[in-house]
C-alpha cells in the first residue's frame, strides 16, 4: 500500500487529490508542520533530507519528496487515471512547463512572502520583500488566468490534469480566497471546478477551507 507524509492546507493536498482521484489504496500518516523539525516523526525525518512534506513511499519502497515529483510520479504509476499526458501523448510538454512553473515561479513569490528572512541576512527589510513576494505573485497568477481563458478551462484546454490540483491548492494558500479568486476569474473558474470533483471534496474536509484555517500564525498573503 502506498503511504503518504500529509500534512492539512500544505503542499501534500494534491498529492492527497491525486491518490483519491486515482482510487488506489493508500495510507496518511499526518504530520505537524507547525512544531519543530525535531519533535517530528522520526520515520518521516529519515524520508525526507529537510522535514517537508509531502513524501509518498511506494509499495515496493520507493521513496518520492517534492509535491510535483509526486504528481509526476503517480501520473506514470497509474496512467489509466488520465491525470496527465504521458510520454509522447500530445499535450506532455504543456503539462511539465505548467507544473514545474507553480513549483519554481509561483510558488517561489509565495515563499519570499512567507519567508523574507530566507532572502536576507539583514533583521531589517523583511516587510519589503515580502512586498516583492506579492507582486510576483501577482504577475505568476495573471499568467495562468490568461492561459486558462485562452485555453480553458483548465490549464490544459478541455483535458482535467494534475496541474489543476497544484492551481487549486496555491489559490487556497491566500488570506481571503474569494477576494483573490475575483481578481482571476479564470483561474476561479478551473479552481471551482476542481473543487466539484468527488475526490476533491472528500479531501476539502481535511485540508480546507484555506491555509489561514490551519496555520494562524502566518497568515497567507492578500
Amino acid at each position: 500500500m502506498i503511504t503518504l507524509f500529509n500534512s492539512p492546507a500544505s503542499t501534500a493536498m494534491s498529492a492527497h487529490a491525486a491518490l483519491e482521484e486515482i482510487g488506489c489504496a493508500y495510507e496518511n500518516r499526518w504530520i505537524d508542520i507547525d512544531i519543530p523539525l525535531e519533535q517530528r516523526d522520526t520515520e518521516f525525518q529519515a524520508l525526507t533530507p529537510h522535514g517537508a512534506v509531502p513524501v509518498l513511499v511506494d509499495d515496493d519502497g520507493t521513496v518520492v519528496f517534492e509535491g510535483t515529483a509526486i504528481l509526476i510520479y503517480l501520473c506514470e504509476r497509474f496512467p489509466e487515471a488520465g491525470l496527465g499526458p504521458t510520454v509522447g501523448e500530445p499535450g506532455r510538454g504543456d503539462f511539465l512547463k505548467w507544473m514545474t512553473y507553480m513549483t519554481n515561479t509561483l510558488q517561489i513569490a509565495m515563499q519570499i512572502y512567507f519567508m523574507p528572512f530566507w532572502h536576507t541576512t539583514a533583521e531589517t527589510g523583511h516587510e519589503e520583500i515580502s512586498a516583492q513576494g506579492i507582486a510576483r505573485l501577482d504577475t505568476s497568477w495573471r499568467l495562468l488566468d490568461e492561459v486558462c481563458a485562452a485555453n480553458g478551462p483548465y490549464l490544459l484546454g478541455d483535458r482535467f490534469s494534475a496541474c489543476d490540483l497544484y492551481l487549486q491548492m496555491l489559490s487556497l494558500w491566500h488570506r481571503d480566497t474569494d477576494a483573490m479568486r475575483s481578481r482571476y476569474p479564470h483561474v476561479k473558474r478551473c479552481a471551482e471546478l476542481v473543487e466539484e470533483r468527488p475526490a476533491m471534496q472528500h479531501i476539502m474536509r481535511f485540508h480546507g477551507p484555506n491555509w489561514d484555517a490551519h496555520h494562524p500564525d502566518y497568515p497567507g498573503p492578500p
